[in-house]
């Protein structure tokens, strides 16, 4: 079992995404951790891009918010 950091719903059009957020992408374990998590979600049919969103960070790259912007922008307007 795993759960998603997200489930956001576009309430126009009633699709569900995943949204994972990778916020340690410096740290080895974290990245082994969720790389196990989004192979479990692409067997479960949840795709990049289709149903699934991911943003990532390290310490030194944090969140690009124009990115989130354009995920919002693409899937929930």
């Amino acid at each position: 079992t795993c759960r998603p950091d997200f489930t956001v719903i576009n309430k126009r059009t009633g699709k569900m995404f995943l949204y994972e957020h990778l916020g340690k992408m410096d740290d080895e374990n974290y990245v082994a951790s969720n790389m196990r998590k989004l192979d479990l979600y692409e067997k479960n049919g949840y795709l990049l891009g289709e149903s699934l969103i991911i943003t990532h960070e390290t310490s030194t790259a944090p969140l690009n918010i124009k990115v989130v912007d354009s995920y919002i922008k693409t899937y929930f307007l």
